[in-house]
């Protein structure tokens, strides 16, 4: 049996930039007022939102090249979930 080799040390650095740049827009959007603070206010929720997804789409490529299927299937499956819920919402827009 092998153990995947995926450690998370090659994403901390860019998991810390990202808690960073989210810190500074959602402080940001709180002290601006006007368009700028509700803009700024929604990136930090888009990056608050993409920041998991970005890392499972990570992982997935990683466990595809180490020929684990079985794990990547299920990170493809949870992408797939939440893209089928974006795409309902979409739809389903009054």
């Amino acid at each position: 049996m092998t153990v995947s080799g995926i450690t998370g040390a090659r994403q901390r650095r860019m998991l810390m930039a990202t808690t960073w740049f989210l810190a500074a827009c959602a402080g940001l959007g709180i002290v601006i007022p006007g368009t700028a603070g509700s803009w700024l206010a929604g990136v930090a929720i888009l990056v608050l939102i993409a920041a998991p997804l970005v890392r499972v789409a990570w992982v997935v490529a990683r466990l595809a090249a180490e020929h684990d299927r079985r794990f990547a299937l299920v990170g493809v499956a949870l992408l797939g979930v939440v893209a089928l819920g974006v795409v309902a919402s979409l739809l389903l827009r009054g």
